[in-house]
């Protein structure tokens, strides 16, 4: 079963807008025994552009592998007529070491998890049932890992020279917009006092005039 989809779809907790642009474009393989499961994953990926592969079994994920350039893989740790998704994990990264794999399991056994990582060497372990905005932040930095692993070291240079000008970009837009902050701030308590001088001008005549009445009272009796 290999499905390869196109999505436009945005939600409250997933923005495309998080993802770099030359993410968007990645080939993303879901193998997962159970239908069900594969057609959740790619409703929950559906808010981007990716590419995805759906497989119910390791064979057909490793079929697939060696026909298309996948980027990531998320697959299911247990699944009954196939291998373990660490076994599977391991096989891929011998077809391409540069592949990201994250594992689901309902189980979170530590054997599982420790497999995951020395074996597998497995980038993220998510448990069953995942939650939309963890899953997000999972793919969201395996995508970012993916793209730097497969960058020759002056490309990873120059990609992290990018990435450090669009940071102090950022910054200095927040800076800016700081700073704007607190001068329409400053002009706001400006304006106040202003206000607050003019009333009490207006306490002292007051008082003033009281004082004179005061005077003018005492001088009649």
């Amino acid at each position: 079963m290999r499905n390869l989809s196109y999505h436009r779809h945005h939600s409250i907790n997933e923005e495309p807008s998080q993802l770099q642009e030359e993410w968007l474009n990645a080939k993303i393989l879901l193998v997962d025994d159970e239908p069900r499961i594969l057609g959740q994953l790619e409703q929950d990926l559906g808010f981007a552009n990716f590419s995805l592969f759906k497989a119910l079994n390791a064979e057909e994920g490793l079929s697939i592998l060696k026909e298309e350039n996948i980027q990531l893989i998320i697959c299911d740790q247990r699944m009954p007529k196939s291998m373990l998704g660490t076994e599977f994990l391991y096989e891929a990264k011998k077809i391409d070491p540069n592949i990201v794999g994250i594992i689901l399991s309902a189980y979170g056994s530590p054997e599982h998890l420790f497999d995951a990582i020395n074996r597998a060497k497995a980038f993220s372990y998510l448990l069953k049932p995942w939650n939309k905005v963890e899953l997000f932040v999972r793919l969201k930095q395996a995508l970012e890992f993916s793209f730097q692993s497969r960058l020759a070291p002056d490309e990873k240079q120059i990609y992290e020279n990018i990435q450090l000008r669009k940071d102090n970009l950022e910054k200095q837009k927040q800076l800016t917009h700081s700073k704007t902050l607190l001068k329409h701030a400053m002009q706001k308590l400006d304006h106040t006092n202003e206000k607050l001088k003019e009333k009490g001008m207006e306490i002292e005549k007051l008082l003033e005039i009281t004082g004179k009445l005061s005077e003018m009272i005492k001088v009649k009796n």
